[in-house]
Formats: C-alpha cells, structure tokens, sequence
C-alpha cells in the first residue's frame, strides 16, 4: 500500500493534534485556586468519540475482507507536579490519543497502531492491518483458530478514585509536597537536599470486537515520590532515603493527602543523618597508587551499572537484593576524589571513576 505526499501531510498535521504535550511550567506561573487544566487552558476534547472511532475502524475492516477484528482507542492524560528544597517547583501536562488495530485476514493475524485519531486515520490503520494478515498469510500454512467468547456488548470498570486529581487545586498540591521538603530540611544542616513530587496518569480506553463487544475503561494510576540527601564531615560521607509508604498505587489524589508527608519525609531526614554518622566510624577503604585497575563487580551490583542507577563516578551504592535498597530504606554512598578514569563493555565506553583496588575475592 503506497501513501501520496498529500496523505502524508494530512496524517501528520491529525497526529500533532491528537497528542499534546505542555511545556513544563513554574507553578508560580499558575492559579493557585484552579486545577492544572484549568490553569493552562486546556481544551477538554469535548468532540474526541472513542466509540464512534471504534466503530469506524470495524467497518472498515470487515469492508476490506477481515474475518475478524478488533480496536482499542486510548486517551492518557498526565500530570506531573514536582518540588525541590523550598522552591515553588514546576508542573507539567499531557493529553494523547491512540489507536490499536488487529484483524484476521486470510487466515492470519495483522496488526497496526496510529497516534492519530481520527476517522480517516482509523479507517486507513484497519485497512493497512489487513493489508498485514494477507503479506504473513504467505509465510503461513496454518489458519488462525479463536477460542469462543462471550460477547461483552455493554461493559465498564474503572480504577477506585476517591479525589481526581486532575480537579485538585494546584495551590494545595504544592503545599503538601513543600510540607514534605521543608519537614526534611529542618531536621538539620547535613541535609542538603530534599524532593517531592506526584505524577497522576489516567488512561480512557475503549474495546470493540466485531463479535459485538464493546467495553469503556479507565485506569487510575498515581506515582508519588520523595528523596533525601544529607552529608556529614566535609561532605566525605554521604546517605539518602525517601519517605515509607508514598509508593505507586491504583488510586487518586488521596494518596497525597493520606501520606502525612511531613511526618515521612522528616523520618527519612533523621534515618539520612544516622545512617551518615554510622559511616563516620566505619573502616575506609585502603588507599592505592593512581593507575589501571581491574574493577570487579558482584552479581547484585550488575543491574545498577547497567541502568546507570550505580556507578564509581556517582558514588558507591550498598548491594542489597536485586541490587536495589528497599524502598524507604536509606542508600549508603562514599564519595571519593577522583583519580583517573574507568572502562567497562567496550573501550570506546567510558566513565569518569575512581581508583579501586583488586577484589581479593
């Protein structure tokens, strides 16, 4: 299936439409009374039909010889609000759409997705997915066999939200995260610094099947988080934690307020500083000559050096299970001077590091 530059150009302009995302924005910048939607001037997509897209999809799929197809139309709108020390922090939103397209033709299964919803780009997903099934089907002998379902015609779930988030206040949003960093600021000089912040996603989709299922959901996710840093003895010693209990969850806004990020996020202020005085006394590694050295790496710190989470040059992070602290547990970090530099994997990759000595086992 060839395109025409003209199609071309009109898909695109329909996908900078359909997906937007605001620039990230001072919160000072907003209305504290108004949410962040409110505040921004977002349109709300009042003319965005998820159903009536489905449907056309459908049509289009059975009318270009799909045996059988089905759609989903996805809307994920995001909302990020995050704080650093005592700032007034920033915020930042999102609204995207988009279409997942599958059918059977000649026996096989087609599959296509599209950032652009609207009826035309739907229609020419559907289309394209047969297109699909028909190329696999030449590279197949056996057809596609479905095992019987039930059609669902009406369905509906949705994620258990007692506060949407999307309708709170930006004012008071900021002032709960600030509690939560001035809290962890105050235990004392050796904090240095603090962070709080919540993301909220919302995904609308809607399911259709040409054996007459039709189903609406909406899932509600937040993702809160907190850190804290502190330093003790000329900054040689180093620890960080966050607060216990503001993890990820299926729910809204309430998450924020049930946190008691005051109380949580001082705890882990006072854990830091613990933990910093306990390594004062702690035996320091023996120093070596600068040079080359092998660096040897046990199983449980792999994971970190890979994804960046632990390297020589960010400081030195404890082992644990998996290689990751537990949440809410503080993170032991020594820092030491620079020497020279490091390698691992290729010569070509390289870090700034320090020296280490040879594991003797």
């Amino acid at each position: 299936m060839s395109r025409s530059r003209r199609d071309f150009v009109k898909l695109a302009s329909a996908a900078a439409a359909a997906s937007v995302v605001w620039p990230q924005r001072a919160v000072a910048e907003l209305n504290p009374n108004r949410s962040v939607k409110e505040s921004l001037g977002i349109d709300d997509r009042a003319d965005f039909d998820p159903k009536a897209l489905a449907a056309v999809a459908l049509d289009a799929a059975r009318a270009a010889g799909a045996s059988f197809a089905d759609v989903r139309v996805d809307r994920q709108i995001s909302q990020a609000l995050s704080i650093r020390n005592a700032n007034g922090g920033n915020v930042s939103y999102g609204d995207n759409v988009g279409v997942g397209v599958r059918v059977i033709a000649n026996g096989q299964w087609g599959f296509v997705a599209s950032d652009v919803a609207t009826p035309d780009a739907v229609a020419d997903a559907a289309r394209r997915a047969v297109h699909q099934a028909r190329v696999n089907a030449k590279a197949r002998t056996a057809p596609v066999a479905l095992a019987p379902a039930p059609a669902v015609p009406s369905g509906y779930w949705a994620t258990s939200v007692k506060v949407d988030p999307f309708s709170v206040p930006v004012g008071e949003q900021q002032e709960a995260l600030l509690a939560g960093t001035k809290a962890a600021l105050a235990v004392g000089t050796g904090i240095k610094e603090t962070r709080a912040g919540v993301t909220f996603l919302r995904v609308e989709r809607v399911f259709a099947s040409s054996e007459g299922s039709n189903i609406a959901q909406t899932f509600s996710l937040a993702f809160p988080g907190g850190f804290v840093e502190g330093t003790v003895a000329d900054e040689s010693v180093m620890a960080t934690a966050g607060p216990k209990g503001f993890g990820w969850a299926a729910a809204g806004y309430e998450v924020v307020r049930d946190a008691k990020l005051a109380e949580t996020m001082r705890a882990a202020a006072e854990e830091v500083l613990r933990e910093s005085q306990a390594m004062i006394g702690a035996a320091a590694p023996r120093s070596v000559d600068v040079g080359r050295y092998e660096l040897v790496v046990g199983p449980g710190m792999f994971w970190g050096l890979i994804s960046a989470q632990s390297s020589p040059r960010s400081g030195w992070r404890e082992p644990s299970a998996g290689g990751r602290a537990p949440r809410g547990r503080a993170t032991r970090h020594r820092r030491r001077r620079r020497l020279g530099r490091c390698r691992w994997a290729r010569p070509s990759s390289r870090c700034g590091g320090i020296a280490r000595r040879r594991a003797d086992s």
